[in-house]
Parts: structure tokens; sequence; C-alpha cells
């Protein structure tokens, strides 16, 4: 069989599953919720995107993967993949009948300097990072990256997805580009340790380091913006965005014809790298360069990542610029989200992935989101389950977590 052949069928499969009722019921639940629109429960969102490979075999079973092209492996995998999750797990994602491939955008020049990873050695080797700038910080060394996009390239990318799913699902492109986290680029240019010790005894050095890199990240976001490469993926039925960096985030397609301005696309902004950093810190070295990259987009098109503890850090990032989306991590709290972002702000409500699948029973899950539901009130949230690193061998918690969500979430009611 050629690899056409192979993937015929998932192709089948994909359509039929995406035409389904209840896809269109997730998309409008997750931007109704964006919009800030009332919605009848909190939705539900099971992250299986970043389970490590080796855990898929439980799933998909051993050697599952008949094609022959890498990029028709590919291919095979995420739909293998993304169609068990739809079956198996059952949260309120959409999946949607298209495919999403990346533009050929290539580096013409970067900031001057390279970060580098060593091998500490070992038959399971750790590595050191050694960065370009850890004896101490010379801006004379940056440049600012520039870019080109080679449009014939991605025009090949399309046309051979095309080929190999008969033309039958529409083919969007996705560009990639530089984030929005600043402080993480300065970490790998100077070092973390070094660059928390520049915040408390030499701020004008981390000032000028954070400087120069928003400034870099913000020319990134600008030139491709005068490409036309938008940052954002229409449903099929046009009326919904999908974006890459949540997986399931859904918020409606904004007005407008392509090329779309950088004001109507979604910012992840981030420092995630600066845990260590105080509130007071964190307001002076981290939160004015977070807003001059989320003054670029429009207001309620920002998103706000923080894994770690952010409570004494939320009253400042609740001026961030069109914030739209705060995550609460499992060590967050999500009353003192709700106190400090009221019903203004979506919050992006974790439970821990690690006490899922290894300490919790099915009443210790349900315990864990009821308690999260009734701390957060009346607040506007979903209800998420991510970053999970190990199934510990159970892929049925997946459905299962899930389960128990919907059903809380229903009985919570209307938000």
């Amino acid at each position: 069989m050629t690899d056409t052949e192979i993937l015929r069928p998932l192709v089948d499969e994909l359509i039929g599953r995406a035409a389904e009722s209840r896809q269109a019921e997730g998309a409008e639940l997750f931007a109704a919720l964006n919009s800030l629109e009332p919605v009848p429960r909190a939705p539900v969102a099971t992250v299986h995107e970043l389970i490590p490979g080796e855990h898929w075999p439980l799933m998909l079973g051993e050697d599952s993967l008949r094609c022959r092209a890498a990029d028709a492996r590919a291919l095979e995998w995420r739909l293998q993949r993304d169609l068990w999750a739809d079956e198996h797990i059952g949260d309120d994602r959409p999946l949607f009948a298209h495919l999403v491939v990346q533009a050929a955008v290539h580096p013409l020049k970067g900031w001057g300097v390279q970060p580098q990873r060593r091998s500490l050695g070992g038959a399971t080797t750790a590595w050191r990072d050694d960065p370009p700038f850890g004896g101490g910080i010379d801006l004379g060394k940056l440049t600012y990256p520039e870019h080109e996009h080679d449009a014939e390239e991605t025009g090949r990318r399309l046309e051979r997805l095309s080929e190999l799913t008969e033309g039958r699902l529409p083919i969007h492109v996705q560009p990639p580009h530089l984030g929005h986290h600043p402080f993480d680029v300065a970490v790998s240019m100077r070092g973390m340790d070094n660059l928390l010790m520049d915040c408390a005894l030499d701020a004008d050095a981390a000032h000028g380091l954070m400087a120069f890199v928003t400034e870099g990240l913000r020319r990134n976001h600008l030139w491709r913006e005068s490409e036309g490469l938008y940052n954002g993926v229409p449903s099929p039925c046009g009326r919904y965005c999908t974006l890459d960096w949540a997986f399931f985030h859904c918020a409606r397609w904004p007005d407008g014809t392509a090329p779309l301005p950088l004001t109507q696309e979604w910012a992840y902004v981030s420092g995630q790298t600066s845990a260590g950093l105080g509130p007071a810190k964190y307001a002076e070295f981290v939160q004015p360069y977070n807003e001059r990259l989320a003054e670029l987009h429009g207001e309620g098109r920002v998103y706000y990542h923080g894994c770690d503890c952010l409570d004494e850090k939320f009253e400042t990032i609740a001026n961030l610029p069109g914030v739209r989306r705060i995550h609460v991590s499992p060590w967050s709290s999500v009353g003192k989200a709700r106190r400090v972002f009221g019903r203004d702000v979506v919050l992006e409500v974790h439970a821990h992935p690690t006490a899922v699948f290894f300490t919790h029973d099915r009443a210790a899950i349900r315990a864990e989101i009821e308690a999260l539901l009734e701390q957060a009130g009346d607040a506007r949230l979903d209800l998420n389950l991510n970053d999970i690193h190990s199934i510990a061998g159970n892929p049925c918690r997946l459905g299962e977590w899930t389960a128990i969500a919907r059903e809380a979430s229903d009985r919570a009611g209307p938000r």
C-alpha cells in the first residue's frame, strides 16, 4: 500500500468524527467562555498532546505506524493519537477536520551570541547550559534576529500534505516565531542564577539585557505582521480560531479578512524562569517587558502562563494589557486568582497531574476538582489536566479524570 492509501481511512475517520455535533458544542463552549459570555458549565480539557511518546504504545499498540516517508509517518502518528484521544478521553476540546503546516521561516541573523549545552557524560547523561554571558553581559555582542519567509517552500509543504490526504482536508499555515517570553530568552544568554543576582545587585545590566531582548522579540512579531504570517488557524466552519500553544484553545474567529494584524492575534505571554523573583522584583524586571509585547495584541487576546505559584504576582499580572486568560497551576491559589481578577479574566484551572496518576483514587480526584470549583466561586474558568509526563501505565485514568471533571462541572452549573 502507498502512504496515501494507509492514511485514507484515518482521514475518513477524522472527517466523520469532526462532523459530530459534540465537536461544535465543545468549540462553542470554549469560544463563549473566552469571550466572557455565559456558559452552562465550565469546559473540561484533558491535554494528551504532551504525553511522551514512550507511553503511546499502551494506547495505540506497538509499531502502529505503517507509512514509509517521514512526513507521512508524522501525519499518521498525529492522526492516530488525536483520534484515539477523541474516542477514549471525551473532553470538551473540539476535533476539527483540518491540518496545519508550519511556514518555512528561516533565520538570516540570530542574537549574535549562541547559548551552548554540553553533556556531563554518563550512561544516562545530564546536560549543562553554558550561557554566552556567563561571565558578564556585553550588549555590544548582541544583534536583533532577522528572518525570511520562503513562500515557495511553504507552498511545497502545503502541496505535499494535500497530496498525502488527497485534497480532502483544508490545510492552514502556522508561522514559527520567537515568542513572548523575554525573561526566558535573557536567562538563556546570562544563566538563571546570574540573571537573578543581576536583578538584586546590578539592575542596570539586567534592564539593559531585558530591553534588548524585548525589542528583538517585538521586531520579530512586527516582521511577521508585515509578511502576513498570522498566528491563528480558522476552524473549517470559519467561526472559530484555534491556536497552537493551547492545543484546545477556541476563540471567535476575528472580524476582517487576511492578512490579519497582530491586534487580532492571541499572545502567549510568560516569565516562567523568573519564578525565583519576589513580587517586587517581578514587577520591576519582568512585567514592563511583558507589557511591551502584550501591547502588540488586541483587547482580550492575551494569555498569561505560569506553572509556579503566582499568588503574590497576580495583582501585577492583572495590569498586563489585553489579558483574558490566566494559568492557575496546582501551586497557585484559585481563590486568590478569583479575588484579583473577578469575572473579567478566564481562570485556566489545573489539577495536579502527578497526583491524578500516582496517588489519587477516584474519590480523591473528585475531591480535588470539587475543592477547586468551590474556591473559584463564580469565576469564569475551565478545568484542565495538562503537563502529563507519565500516565503510570494507566491510560484509562485519562478518561476517568475527564468524566469526573465533567460531572463536577455539570453540578457546579453556569458560569
